[in-house]
């Protein structure tokens, strides 16, 4: 007859590889999900501790149970101390993490280039604690405002044109359309996002340190593409590229790229276009080029932005929002704290850019190099009344998002008075630290 004690000691063990082996299935089927992870990591500790613990009641030298005991205190320990761990992260996580601002709905946006109206968004979603978590999901889809699109393609997009040499064609010559936007590969998210905008089409790749959404497919041009920006159009100097680039669509839809004629007429707008031609088809060229000049690229700036989420979406792209810390004997913890935002773009921009102090009703136009241009707002009481409200109903996207969210942290220790004490100010060296450390580790 078996004895008892082994009967228990066998239902015991029973139960360890039944809690072992939940540990070991939440941890296989949830390697996305770092909280349910752990959790399960935990619980096959547990089940292990459980195991010697019911085992140490059958071991009857001094030694045997001696180390049984040593082991369930480690492995508790290790236990508890993960445990907290874990708990602390997910309290850390789920406060501060960005989705913790609010965010408006785009389906009810309003204007805001009245004073009035910014002054009604006067609560900072923004909180200081004590530990920072600074991430931007790389999963998460988003629906994007067609403005938006429009604006970032505004910053980041290219419509560009590809000539190269093709002894299968009867001109010896293929052309080829792209839409493309190019970033850096930590922004691959926001990539993610357009291609959803525009139903899924194109390719988003990862090559080395740069991402790129590419739209090549002519079918995909002319249904898709063309129709989101006519309906939007771009607003800077931008426009004059997408015009010509549309114009050798219209072409290579006719099937006119395949005859010479239309493909000198190509090659006469592609030089106008984006950085011009190369040196080998100019040589190709040359004569076509020397009988017919550039097409001009005249056109009329916008005389004002045409929605709140093309501001959105240019400032995702081009936009700057910084903390500087110097030092200043005016102050008496030795430091003084200053905030800012700008845009800097090409002189040939500076019309458009010229429209940003009317639309924010602060900050100001300059030169700062023969060929850029900044807007720049400096002016705490403005970037508190104006700036921070406004983006606050006009996210911005990517990464972006992240250094509004470390700038509305900061500009609240100031609104508090905060920088003018150690403390604050040593809050305010964290936030930029953990900023500069993940822009780093995301390169």
């Amino acid at each position: 007859m078996v004895p008892e004690q082994f009967v228990i000691l066998n239902k015991n063990m029973s139960l360890t590889l039944l809690l072992f082996l939940i540990g070991i299935l939440g941890f296989v089927f949830n390697r996305k999900n770092l909280i349910l992870m752990l959790i399960s990591i935990e619980i096959m500790l547990l089940s292990i501790t459980f195991l010697i613990l019911v085992s140490s009641v059958n071991i009857d030298d001094i030694i045997g149970q001696t180390y049984a005991i040593y082991i369930i205190v480690v492995a508790g320990a290790e236990s508890a101390i993960g445990l907290a761990i874990l708990v602390a992260f997910y309290r850390l996580a789920s406060h501060y993490a960005p989705g913790s601002i609010n965010r408006a709905s785009t389906s009810n946006i309003q204007s805001l280039n009245r004073v009035s109206d910014l002054r009604k968004v006067n609560s900072y979603p923004f909180k200081v604690p004590g530990t920072f978590i600074r991430n931007y999901s790389t999963t998460r889809v988003m629906s994007l405002h067609p403005w938006f699109v429009t604006g970032f393609t505004d910053a980041e997009g290219c419509f560009w044109i590809g000539v190269r040499n093709d002894p299968r064609n009867k001109t010896g010559w293929c052309v080829q359309a792209f839409f493309q936007i190019a970033l850096h590969k930590k922004d691959v998210a926001l990539l993610n996002n357009i291609q959803s905008y525009f139903g899924g089409i194109g390719t988003v790749a990862v090559r080395g340190e740069r991402c790129y959404f590419i739209v090549s497919s002519l079918k995909q041009i002319i249904k898709v593409i063309i129709p989101h920006f006519d309906a939007h159009p771009l607003i800077t100097n931008k426009l004059v590229d997408y015009r010509l680039w549309k114009s050798i669509i219209s072409i290579m839809e006719a099937k006119r790229h395949l005859t010479v004629e239309g493909l000198n007429e190509i090659i006469r707008m592609k030089s106008s276009l984006n950085l011009g031609l190369s040196d080998e088809i100019q040589d190709a060229f040359a004569e076509t080029l020397s009988t017919n000049p550039n097409q001009e690229r005249s056109w009329n700036p916008a005389e004002s932005i045409p929605h709140g989420m093309w501001m959105a979406g240019f400032t995702s792209g081009e936009g700057s929002f910084f903390v500087n810390i110097f030092k200043s004997t005016h102050h008496r913890v030795g430091y003084q704290v200053r905030l800012g935002f700008e845009i800097a773009q090409h002189i040939r921009d500076e019309l458009t850019m010229a429209t940003f102090t009317s639309f924010f009703n602060c900050g100001i136009i300059s030169r700062y190099s023969e060929d850029m241009v900044k807007y720049r707002c400096t002016k705490f009481s403005d970037l508190n009344i104006l700036i921070i409200p406004f983006f606050k109903e006009y996210l911005p996207l990517g990464n972006k998002l992240l250094d509004f969210e470390d700038f509305g942290k900061v500009a609240l220790l100031l609104e508090n008075k905060a920088h003018l004490t150690e403390e604050g100010l040593n809050s305010i060296r964290k936030i930029k630290a953990v900023a500069c450390l993940m822009n780093s580790l995301r390169k």
